[in-house]
């Protein structure tokens, strides 16, 4: 999906200016997601969202079930600040390995009963990347991951408090990857962290 405003080992060298992903808006920062494992991911597609102002279309994996792949995400900063943060929110039974953390330091793990929230901080300045390994054990069929980022630790932690006031509907999302509760999440999301950059994608278990 589009990175939406509302250190690292594989950082690449420093810009004067930030490469923009495509589709994107944001303030102080963009976040783009993808997943990745050369015997895990079968395909990756661009698929398009209901109607939502700015955003309109995201990534879809199919990944084989119970093959080891991998989550990544870059931040295109735009203020050179020293510290950036960001929360993984995935289906609770997906086996994400923590352990191999690698371009940010991890600060906690959540279990929210559908969903589980993994909160990370990098030091980077400029462009830096995320990389954590994963098992896609969440079950056969769709499923759906948020990525919500704030130069803030603590202001990204109290938009996790807030957000789950809406734990059904991301809930939901992790549980089914459908567009029109990914379109419903983003609303609320955009409402409760107006000021939190936003990416997201679907996976389907084959």
């Amino acid at each position: 999906m589009v990175g939406v405003t509302a250190g690292s080992a594989l950082a690449v060298p420093i810009q004067k200016e930030p490469i923009k992903p495509d589709d994107t808006i944001g303030i102080g920062a963009y976040i783009k997601s993808t997943l990745h494992g050369y015997h895990a991911v079968v395909s990756e597609i661009t698929i398009p969202l209901p109607p939502i102002t700015f955003i309109t279309k995201v990534r879809y994996y199919k990944v084989r079930h119970n093959e080891l792949g991998g989550i990544a995400v870059k931040i295109y900063r735009i203020i050179p600040l020293t510290k950036y943060a960001v929360a993984f929110y995935v289906p609770s039974n997906l086996k994400v390995w923590t352990s191999s953390l690698n371009g940010a330091h991890l600060i906690n793990v959540e279990d929210k009963g559908r969903y589980k929230v993994i909160t990370v901080e990098t030091n980077s300045r400029f462009t830096s990347n995320i990389r954590m390994g994963i098992t896609f054990n969440s079950g056969y069929g769709k499923h759906g991951i948020l990525v919500i980022g704030h130069m803030s630790a603590s202001v990204l932690q109290s938009y996790i408090m807030s957000l789950a006031s809406a734990g059904g509907i991301i809930g939901g999302f992790m549980a089914t990857g459908t567009t029109a509760l990914l379109s419903e999440a983003i609303g609320i999301i955009l409402t409760l962290a107006s000021g939190a950059s936003l990416d997201a994608l679907i996976y389907e278990e084959v």
